[in-house]
């Protein structure tokens, strides 16, 4: 018993910056109570319809930077975060531009509206950027500044969006999605100043080559990702109404704190990996088994608890939601055992092993999604539910051997 709790102890002192991520985190639960009963569920289910494409163009738009950015910065060039910022912007804004050229074929392909993608656009522009500066944070090992970015971008996106719903008579899905983007850049902008980042934006060809390199795997991979737990959302999007889309992102999101609870525990988890230079089998093999005793009590605790807050803060328009909840608690368990294998495939170069992994993923998800999913949001449930079992049981098995075999110095240089 001692042992156990020295365990747990061990890992909650190594997730100083995770538990800073839990003020984050607060943000799509409290904007899910606001907009289910104070927004009309005809409008709330065209905002989710945005954020689902936004989950489908980030990897393109974002290119997976932050990790490039946590690696290199506490590897190879610290000093040279200006340089690295001004590259994820020039990336974004050209592959942004490519996604806009290409959006006449996703309205064709998957019933998008040409505004719905220009919105999601407009998100997704400023998401890397805040991925980036919290890897800063997380680089310099400056967990308060850490704290206070995700206070900010958490202060101004509430009062923006009660703002629009206060202020505005017949809110629409723009107006919710202007006032997420607006704080978003007021918080890239104050992470810039105290973080000291002055964004150098010119082309650094062998910065540009070496992080393409490193990254490239890690970007398809998220893509099929994307594609194989996201299959479900794709089929909703295409086959049913506003309301139902509503219903079944509105149970989604409240079973995604699971999801938010396990990338709270990455942030910490993927810095202790990352760190090679500092690497102790021993500690991280005590700090994986706190990991997964957090993770099956905080799963219990959600399968008793969430039903009930589902009751409590939803309208009865939304009651057929909690037929979901099982399945995307499950699958968002898996997702988190995922999220703690995949550091083991980026510094042992396996990173192509997950773009294989996923591209499987994608074609067995994508198939169960267009044969069931016309049947039901219940089907469409079970289908995000199998995509990431099987995702995350290859992945665990195989992060296991790369753990057992790792030699530190025959990592990246």
């Amino acid at each position: 018993m001692h042992k156990f709790f020295e365990q747990i102890e061990t890992y909650i002192y190594s997730l100083r910056f995770s538990i800073g991520h839990i003020i984050n985190s607060v943000s799509p639960i409290v904007l899910l109570i606001l907009l289910t009963n104070y927004v009309d569920i005809v409008v709330y289910g065209a905002y989710s319809k945005v954020i689902i494409i936004l989950g489908f163009i980030t990897p393109f738009i974002s290119f997976n930077f932050s990790e490039f950015y946590l690696f290199k910065y506490l590897n190879q060039s610290k000093g040279n975060s200006g340089t690295l910022v001004g590259i994820s912007i020039i990336v974004s804004l050209i592959i942004s531009a490519v996604i806009l050229i290409c959006s006449a074929i996703l309205f064709s392909l998957f019933n998008f509206e040409i505004l719905d993608i220009l919105l999601a656009i407009l998100l997704a522009l400023t998401n890397p950027q805040i991925e980036n500066i919290r890897a800063h944070a997380i680089a310099i090992n400056s967990h308060k500044k850490y704290y206070i970015i995700n206070s900010v971008q958490l202060i101004f996106t509430v009062g923006l969006i009660i703002m629009f719903i206060v202020f505005v008579k017949n809110i629409q899905s723009y107006h919710l999605i202007f006032g997420i983007f607006s704080a978003n850049l007021i918080t890239v902008i104050f992470g810039w100043i105290i973080l000291k980042i002055n964004p150098q934006i010119y082309f650094h060809k062998n910065l540009i080559k070496e992080g393409a390199l490193f990254l490239i795997p890690l970007v398809l991979f998220s893509i099929v990702a994307i594609f194989s737990a996201s299959a479900d959302k794709l089929i909703l999007t295409y086959y049913y109404e506003y309301k139902d889309i509503a219903i079944y992102n509105g149970a989604f999101q409240i079973c995604f704190a699971l999801t938010m609870f396990g990338s709270i525990i990455q942030v910490g988890w993927s810095r202790d990996v990352y760190d090679i230079n500092k690497w102790s089998k021993e500690s991280l093999k005590k700090n994986l088994t706190g990991i997964l005793i957090l993770l099956l009590a905080v799963y219990i605790f959600f399968i008793l608890i969430i039903p009930l807050i589902h009751g409590i803060i939803f309208p009865i328009e939304y009651s057929d939601g909690k037929k979901l909840l099982i399945y995307f608690l499950t699958g968002s368990l898996f997702q988190t055992f995922y999220f703690i294998a995949k550091p083991f495939f980026i510094i042992d170069d396996k990173r192509y092993e997950l773009l294989y992994a996923g591209s499987i993923s994608a074609i067995i998800g994508l198939s169960l999604a267009v044969v069931f999913g016309k049947k039901s949001i219940v089907a469409l449930s079970i289908v995000y539910l199998i995509t990431w079992f099987l995702l995350s049981i290859y992945s665990i098995l195989r992060a296991r051997l790369i753990f057992k075999n790792f030699n530190v110095k025959t990592t990246i240089q």
